[in-house]
């Protein structure tokens, strides 16, 4: 339920900056931008949802356990997806950092939060403008598989994209 709010708010924000584009024109930018990221991570859930693109990696391992520091393994798709970004540059980009159910709340929330705001660090040592990311720790509050396993808890350390159209004014 809070996961929903915080993208609602998100997207009534970066709509309403929007509203001076036509319809179509929106539609199609960001279609093409979701036809770019879905060829380019096939493995990827990428969803394009009215005028934005949900992006999770669930196929990578993002974190190390209580760890916020990215996995070298993941960096080249963040270098990868991060071109992309920039290619589309009338976008907004919210990262919302993810935790397993293995602590306290308290350090969950942290953490999240943590690994939101590292990956909007690499972004912009990728030339992806500051301004256009936003970042949230939601902790442990939206798991994408079960906490009960090693690979589920593993999978739900994570970051997650939803990228909205927002020209600039």
């Amino acid at each position: 339920m809070k996961y929903a709010l915080i993208l609602l708010v998100f997207f009534v924000a970066s709509t309403t900056i929007a509203c001076k584009s036509s319809k179509s024109k929106k539609r199609s930018y960001i279609r093409s931008a979701y036809l770019e990221l879905k060829d380019s991570f096939p493995n990827s859930d990428v969803v394009l949802l009215h005028d934005s693109i949900q992006l999770i990696f669930p196929e990578n391992i993002m974190f190390n356990l209580n760890s916020a520091d990215l996995l070298p393994s993941f960096q080249s798709k963040l270098n990868r997806f991060c071109r992309i970004l920039n290619k589309y540059n009338k976008t907004n980009i919210l990262t919302t950092g993810h935790t397993d159910n293995s602590g306290e709340e308290s350090f969950n929330m942290k953490l999240s939060n943590d690994r939101a705001v590292n990956v909007k660090q690499r972004m912009i040592e990728q030339q992806v403008q500051e301004g256009r990311i936003f970042t949230w720790g939601l902790g442990d509050k939206s798991p994408i598989l079960s906490n009960t396993t090693a690979e589920g808890r593993a999978k739900n350390r994570r970051v997650e994209f939803v990228i909205l159209f927002a020209p600039k004014t």
